[in-house]
């Protein structure tokens, strides 16, 4: 893991736009990992997510 990190820290230091794409896919799987989660914690709790409505 430490590697990893010295890894990611050189990549910010000597290509800014390499390591604003690797932010930006860090932060997109973080979101499809959290998203997804919760749509099974939904489904065990037997939430239905299909008719949610919003009222204004």
């Amino acid at each position: 893991m430490g590697e990893l990190i010295n890894w990611m820290v050189a990549l910010n230091n000597t290509n800014h736009v390499g390591f604003g794409l690797l932010t930006v896919g860090i932060m997109s799987g973080l979101g499809v990992v959290i998203g997804l989660s919760m749509e099974m914690v939904f489904k065990l709790f037997k939430v239905d997510t299909d008719k949610i409505d919003i009222q204004h």
